[in-house]
């Protein structure tokens, strides 16, 4: 990334992904089998948002939008809008309802479990093609979004995930653990409480 300014206006030159977002390559297959999913995405966001914490640094907004897949089915994590560093007070919510951590909403110190949280939806929607918790308000429609929220709120907050069926997903058991483990609702939780205990 490099960053200036020219005459007026500042500038800001990201790196160009060719490629498509990993929510596009969720949704263009009803099902994604686990396989191609271990090789489309590995561990490679995990090791990205694991590189941030060590630096003291939370995403806030991890969600399968802004995981991109490029050549060679690299993953790359972007949009930092978010990001800030640990320990910061947090007077409004920020993030993408369907995958905030439950602190995020009760507006609570935030540490690496709302990422790590945000991570296990996200493993979630990979093998399942589906988040864990669905509305049936539409996100498209704006005169909705405040029920969206809460609805999202009250069962992140509260409902049990669903469990992946691994019959027809063919995902292993262990794997299945590891981001069950991530969704857990307790930030302080051993389970949720650093990448060494989510599995990374």
């Amino acid at each position: 990334m490099t960053f200036g300014k020219a005459e007026n206006p500042h500038y800001v030159v990201l790196e160009y992904i060719r490629g498509h977002n990993l929510k596009n390559l969720i949704t263009s297959r009803s099902r994604t089998p686990y396989g191609s999913t271990r090789s489309m995405f590995g561990c490679r966001s995990m090791v990205g948002l694991a590189f941030m914490h060590d630096r003291s640094l939370l995403h806030r907004d991890f969600c399968s939008d802004n995981v991109m897949i490029g050549t060679g089915w690299r993953a790359k994590i972007i949009d930092f809008g978010f990001c800030l560093p640990r320990g910061r007070s947090f007077e409004q919510r920020s993030g993408t309802p369907t995958y905030m951590a439950p602190e995020q909403f009760t507006v609570e110190p935030l540490t690496p479990a709302a990422d790590i949280y945000s991570m296990g939806v996200v493993a979630y929607e990979m093998l399942a093609s589906r988040p864990p918790f669905l509305t049936p308000f539409s996100h498209n429609d704006p005169d909705v979004q405040d029920k969206r929220t809460m609805a999202l709120m009250e069962m992140h907050l509260r409902h049990r995930r669903r469990r992946c069926d691994r019959s027809i997903l063919n995902v292993p058991a262990a794997v299945e653990a590891v981001f069950m483990k991530c969704l857990a609702k307790a930030p302080r939780t051993a389970t949720r409480a650093s990448w060494k205990c989510a599995g990374h």
